[in-house]
């Protein structure tokens, strides 16, 4: 099965679900991928547990380094608006921050987030919008 029919195939099944936005990004996006990871499979579970892409939420994004890299990490998440937390179980960021989670907002984020992780020596391990550590913030 090609991208384009899998991207297709995650469009319907969000329509089918009741999606409030399709999902505008196809999967394997160069944009979207840092560190091996594909920031667009966060859209696809959004879309998946019913969120309301149109309307701002808490989404977190999480990171991961030797504890002297973490201020230029910090520096520079604060500088594109993130509120940080510690992570709990290793040296590392919780970076949560308020906006519409959708296709254009990650795009236009993604690229930001893994140069700064990069320059800063730091892995950067996914992101979340939907789960009860989000919810709750």
């Amino acid at each position: 099965m090609s991208k384009t029919s899998i991207a297709a195939l995650l469009v319907a099944i969000a329509a089918v679900g009741g999606a409030s936005i399709a999902v505008a990004a196809t999967p394997h996006d160069p944009a979207l991928m840092c560190n091996g990871l594909d920031a667009h499979d966060g859209l696809v579970e959004n879309s998946w547990a019913g969120v309301d892409a149109t309307k701002p939420r808490p989404a977190e994004f999480f990171f991961s380094g030797p504890a002297k890299n973490l201020p230029a990490l910090d520096a520079g998440l604060r500088e594109l608006g993130f509120a940080i937390r510690p992570t709990r179980a290793e040296s590392g960021r919780v970076a949560t921050i308020d906006a519409v989670v959708n296709a254009a907002w990650l795009h236009d984020l993604m690229p930001k987030l893994c140069k700064l992780s990069t320059r800063a020596g730091v892995d950067y391990d996914g992101w979340d919008s939907f789960s009860s550590t989000a919810s709750a913030q």
